[in-house]
This record gives C-alpha cells, sequence and structure tokens, in this order.
C-alpha cells in the first residue's frame, strides 16, 4: 500500500510503497529462509520443513539458469496443512474443482508469494517455478500460454505423477486439445487434468528435443510481446500447429 496526497493546487505526493504480512491469527507461524525463497508454516517440525526447503533449493538451480535469472528479489511459500485450511486461503474457482481438491497450490506473481496445501517437494518447486517464471517475463506485453506456463512448472519436478498415461488415453479417446486452443485452463476437473498431462507432455517433448537454449529464446520471444503464434516460429523455426504434429 501508499499514499498518495493531492493538494488544492493539484501537486501530488507518492509515498514509497509499503507491504503488510497478514496471517491467519489462528496458528502459531514459523518461518524458515533458504536463499531467496521464505518458507511460513505452522503446526509441523522445523526440521522437515528446514530439509524439504533445502532440497528444493537445489532443483531450483535449474530453473533460474534456464529462466537466465541471478539475483531475486525474496519470494515466500505459505504451507497450509489441510483440505480445510486450503479452501479457506486459496482462490475460488469452482464448487467441483473446491470438492475435488483439484488444484495443490496458487502462485500470485504481483505479490510473490504463494499457498500450497502440504509441505510437497514437488508442489513447492512447481509453484516457486510460476513465480521464477513471472519474474524473468515482466514485460506487460507479454502473454505466456497457460500450457506452456504450467508444463514449464511440472517439467521440473520430479515423475510425471501419473500424466504420461492420462495424455496417452485421452489421445486414445480423442479428447486433447489443440495448443491454440490452450491459452487458458478449462473449468471441468476431468479436462483440467487431461489439460495438465498435455502441457506437462508438450513441454517435456520441447526440452528433450530441442533443449534448453529453444525455450530460452521462446520465453525472451514472448516477452518481446509477440504472442505464441509469433514466438514458436521465432524460437523452433515451425508453426505453432506444426510444433502440435511433430509432438502427437
Amino acid at each position: 500500500y501508499y499514499y498518495r496526497v493531492r493538494d488544492t493546487t493539484g501537486h501530488t505526493y507518492e509515498t514509497d510503497t509499503f507491504l503488510l504480512e497478514y496471517l491467519d491469527p489462528r496458528y502459531d507461524w514459523q518461518r524458515h529462509q533458504e536463499g531467496d525463497m521464505i518458507v511460513l508454516w505452522h503446526n509441523r517440525p522445523r526440521a522437515g520443513v528446514v530439509r524439504v526447503a533445502a532440497e528444493v533449493s537445489q532443483k531450483l538451480v535449474a530453473v533460474k539458469e534456464l529462466l537466465g535469472l541471478e539475483e531475486i528479489g525474496p519470494k515466500k511459500a505459505v504451507i497450509v496443512n489441510s483440505s480445510r485450511e486450503a479452501n479457506r486461503n486459496f482462490p475460488r474457482i469452482s464448487d467441483a474443482s473446491s470438492r475435488g481438491h483439484l488444484y495443490g497450490g496458487f502462485a500470485f506473481g504481483d505479490l510473490d508469494v504463494f499457498v500450497l496445501s502440504g509441505l510437497d517437494r514437488d508442489g513447492i518447486v512447481h509453484e516457486m517455478t510460476h513465480l521464477l517464471i513471472d519474474e524473468a517475463v515482466d514485460s506487460p506485453l507479454a502473454r505466456i500460454p497457460s500450457w506452456l506456463n504450467e508444463g514449464l512448472a511440472m517439467y521440473f519436478e520430479s515423475g510425471s505423477r501419473g500424466r504420461e498415461a492420462t495424455v496417452s488415453q485421452a489421445a486414445d479417446r480423442g479428447r486433447l486439445s489443440h495448443l491454440s486452443a490452450m491459452g487458458n485452463q478449462p473449468g471441468r476437473p476431468r479436462e483440467v487434468r487431461i489439460f495438465y498431462a498435455q502441457a506437462w507432455s508438450t513441454v517435456t517433448y520441447m526440452m528433450e528435443m530441442y533443449g534448453e537454449e529453444r525455450m530460452a529464446a521462446l520465453l525472451t520471444a514472448l516477452e518481446d510481446g509477440g504472442g505464441i503464434e509469433k514466438a514458436i516460429p521465432t524460437a523452433y523455426g515451425m508453426s505453432l500447429d506444426e510444433l502440435e504434429q511433430e509432438w502427437l
């Protein structure tokens, strides 16, 4: 927050911006900083949190190298302990997603913070990757499609969590979507699961087939504001449809 003071002659003075950290007062919160990540949690042994934070910090080295990030501001990881607590803290997407516990966490790039249900290493890596992407591609003109953003966040996790089977079954049943239609996430739980699996599979293919340099070039092209339809040819020398057909 900040104050803007304007007098009767029209002169304006604006103060510096200040941050207010609000945490649920019913809990006794603890705090641990690991590199540029600050973990906030309650009702968990400190040793376990410190260990997971150190493991995540090592995993994030590869993310920062891909994104070309060296010095960044601190990012906050707020860990909640149950689905009930998560429902109080997560943004409301739909009744179905809340009932099915469809989302494990949410990242807020403008606040440099994410909220995660459970002390899950891959979950922390996933949400931190979202914050780091937001830091690296911060032009107001940049538009990163959801399939690429989520695909990168999942690529740096350890293991596929059954996504390979999900995307194979969806392909057999004709339920895959075109990348051009995956700029935003779908609303139905079944479609969301397929969306995530397809995004993971596509980005994994791009990274394994063409390497990190092409992916870095793609993010740079998106930073310039060209959109994914123009950025893919710039970085990969083919259209988005051609890339999709290669992956298929």
